[in-house]
């Protein structure tokens, strides 16, 4: 008769005996572990199988636009300011600053939101993630675009 095959908290405990294992909550090091639980932060602990490149194509094409509107506005808002306050250059009218104050207002969150999300939206059908997409795109492209048409 065949023995039963570990469960995978003895197969965790076995593993942590015998190494140098950070836990990855508050990098307690778990060497010896009894239990599945870190004994410093009282986190569960589970051994977990993972792919040794992790596809982040998802991540970077939602990521990048926002994170490049969002210099924008800030990047565009701090030289403005300068020229206002050190150089005597045109003064900042609410018509041009509302849509840059607005895009780092509205961007940072999507920006969060999608970095924490993104694991889930990988598993999305490609329409979906291919909508998602473009709202992000076109959130993104948003604040730059309505501050150029105020200006010229």
């Amino acid at each position: 008769m065949d023995a039963a095959p570990p469960v995978p908290d003895e197969l965790l405990v076995g593993y942590v005996r015998a190494r140098d294992v950070p836990c990855p909550t508050c990098g307690y090091n778990l060497r010896d572990l009894a239990t599945p639980t870190c004994p410093e932060c009282g986190e569960g602990l589970v051994l977990r199988l993972g792919a040794t490149t992790p596809r982040t194509a998802l991540l970077v094409a939602g990521l990048a636009p926002i994170l490049m509107s969002a210099g924008f506005c800030g990047i565009l808002l701090l030289y403005l300011g300068f020229l206002a306050a050190f150089r005597g250059g045109p003064g900042l009218g609410p018509a041009e600053v509302v849509p840059l104050v607005l895009g780092l207002v509205a961007l940072l969150p999507v920006a969060r939101v999608w970095a924490r999300r993104w694991h889930g939206l990988r598993r999305a059908p490609l329409v979906r993630r291919w909508g998602l997409l473009a709202m992000i795109w076109a959130w993104s492209i948003a604040p730059p675009l309505v501050f150029l048409s105020i200006v010229n």
